[in-house]
Parts: C-alpha cells; sequence; structure tokens
C-alpha cells in the first residue's frame, strides 16, 4: 500500500464555497487525485488560490474548439476522496443531485453554486416603472437544482420557480431555477455576506440589490414576514399628496401604495383605466376617486388632480 493521502484542509466556509464553484464549474478527474475549476475570470481563480494557499497556478484553458478561459487544477488525492464522499463524482453533469452540505455552510455553498452557473440580472420594467431583479441557476440535472430549491425554502422560507428548455435531439434538457426581485433579495443577503470570497462581479450586484427599497407591500415568495416588513417600501410614482392617503381599507398601514394622475371621475375605477397604466401581469386593481372638491386649498384644482389608494401588493 502506498502512503496515506494528506488530509485537504482549510477553513469552512472556504471549502464550501468551492465546493459549489465544482459542483457547476468544476470537475473530477477520473484518476482520482485531481480537481479542475474553469472560469472566464482568471483574477478570480487567483484570488481562490490565495485564499487556500495553493501552489498550483492559474493557466488558459484550451480545447480544439479554441480557448476556454482559466483554469485551476488542484492536485489533491485528499479534496478529491472528500468530494466523492459529499456527492460529486467525474462527468457529473447530467447525474449530479443532493449533495452532504451542513445547512451552516449552505449559503456559502449556494454562493459558489451562483458565481459558477448561476445569473443576477437587473432592469427596469417597462410597463410598471420598478427595479426588478431576478437570480437564475442553470444546469442539466433536474434533481440537483430541486435539491437546492428544497434547502432554501426550509432555511430561509423562500419560493423559487423551476422552468425546463427542451433542445433538440441529442442534446438533454435545461433546467433553470429562478427566483424573483423579494426572494432574490433574501437569497443574496444569506450568500454574500461582508468579507465573504465571491466573484466581485456578482458580489456588486448582490450588494445593489439587497440595498434597493422594494415596490410591494406583501410577498407571496418570501414567507417570512419579520424579514421584508423591515425593508425599506417606497412608492412606485411620487405622490405629492400622499400625507392625505389614509388607512381606510384594513390593511397595515404604512403599506398602501399611492398615485397622482388627472382624473375628472369620482367613484371606484379600475386603476388601469383611471391612470392609464397597463397592468403588468395582475389582476385588476379598483381604487376609490375622491370628488376634486377634496384637494381644495393645495392648488391643485386647476389641474384636476385627484389621488387615490390602490389595492395592490
Amino acid at each position: 500500500m502506498g502512503p496515506k493521502p494528506r488530509p485537504f484542509e482549510c477553513r469552512e466556509d472556504l471549502f464550501w464555497y468551492l465546493v459549489g464553484l465544482i459542483a457547476t464549474d468544476g470537475s473530477l478527474s477520473v484518476d482520482g487525485r485531481h480537481v479542475d475549476i474553469t472560469s472566464s475570470n482568471a483574477e478570480h481563480l487567483e484570488q481562490i488560490r490565495v485564499a487556500l494557499g495553493l501552489r498550483c497556478r492559474v493557466r488558459p484553458k484550451r480545447s480544439g474548439y479554441g480557448s476556454l478561459g482559466f483554469h485551476l487544477q488542484i492536485g489533491s488525492v485528499g479534496l478529491h476522496q472528500k468530494l466523492r464522499n459529499i456527492g460529486l463524482t467525474p462527468r457529473k453533469s447530467l447525474t449530479i443531485g443532493p449533495l452532504t452540505v451542513p445547512d451552516q455552510y449552505f449559503k456559502d455553498f449556494l454562493r459558489g453554486v451562483i458565481d459558477g452557473d448561476g445569473g443576477i440580472r437587473r432592469w427596469i420594467h417597462p410597463a410598471n416603472g420598478r427595479e426588478q431583479w431576478v437570480i437564475r441557476i442553470v444546469g442539466a440535472s433536474k434533481p440537483f437544482l430541486a435539491w437546492i430549491e428544497g434547502i432554501v425554502e426550509r432555511l430561509w422560507q423562500v419560493h423559487g420557480a423551476m422552468h425546463v428548455q427542451v433542445r433538440k435531439a441529442p442534446h438533454r434538457p435545461l433546467y433553470t431555477l429562478k427566483y424573483g426581485k423579494l426572494a432574490a433579495k433574501v437569497i443574496l443577503t444569506e450568500c454574500y455576506h461582508p468579507g465573504a470570497l465571491a466573484l466581485e462581479q456578482k458580489r456588486t450586484l448582490a450588494a445593489h440589490c439587497v440595498a434597493v427599497p422594494v415596490g410591494w407591500s406583501q410577498s407571496e415568495t418570501v414567507d417570512d414576514t419579520d424579514r421584508w416588513r423591515t425593508w425599506k417600501y417606497v412608492h412606485t410614482w411620487s405622490n405629492k399628496l400622499a400625507p392625505l392617503v389614509q388607512d381606510t381599507d384594513g390593511r397595515r398601514p404604512g403599506f398602501n401604495e399611492q398615485f397622482i394622475f388627472t382624473c375628472d371621475t369620482p367613484g371606484w375605477l379600475n386603476l388601469a383605466e383611471a391612470a392609464g397604466l397597463k397592468l403588468a401581469g395582475r389582476k385588476a386593481m379598483w381604487v376609490r376617486i375622491p370628488p376634486p372638491a377634496d384637494l381644495r386649498g393645495l392648488g391643485k384644482d386647476s389641474e384636476r388632480m385627484s389621488w387615490a389608494v390602490s389595492s395592490a401588493g
């Protein structure tokens, strides 16, 4: 028998971040001793090398089709065996399933997954003008993504959605685990904590998402109400008459969405019709339009302005 392989040692949070990267952008060799991490960002791989105290170098990675970016190849039988014990295998893309990840380090593992095969996207919704966010994790193994979805829901009370893209043969389908704005805010707050090793571009996006105010007063994807009730809530449109709006519909004070628009007809109207708004995938919302006389003394009579409190969440 040969000598017993040296154990791979590093800080636990760094190790589980490494596991997340390897589970998505890495591979285990069939020789039982090499682990490879591929990335288009050489600086990020260098940060990983320094943080883990590795002596291997970051090198360009090429194939017969051209450049594949850069890779960090770690030669360690101990690391290879440790990853096998967790549930990773060579040629894992289609076969990877649930892994043995401790709950206290799942946030570090998931940050590695997002840095590897995940995407954080920001845009402004063309219909309602709100800043939108989404996290997408793409993979060819549905059991692996379903396992991540289940752990996220159990630990942080956050719901995602699974989508499938069926491609023409002989390709296998691709699966996407998607989290919308408020769910993304929870996940990114947990995963991209201060001082954590991360891909700098995604760290910056995560910090922006965590800091941005929310535009909804309730959430169908985040069950932990104590969490999202502490977030900064802003109105979708500026409302100079906001102090006039009272909580008359029985909802929690301070969670009303307010609008100003030109309207000559008092009474109950559909919000889209009254404000000339295009609803983005929501049911019709009805609003109370008071008579223009309620605005006397505010200098707005000549502009025929009215206010409304919506039932939008």
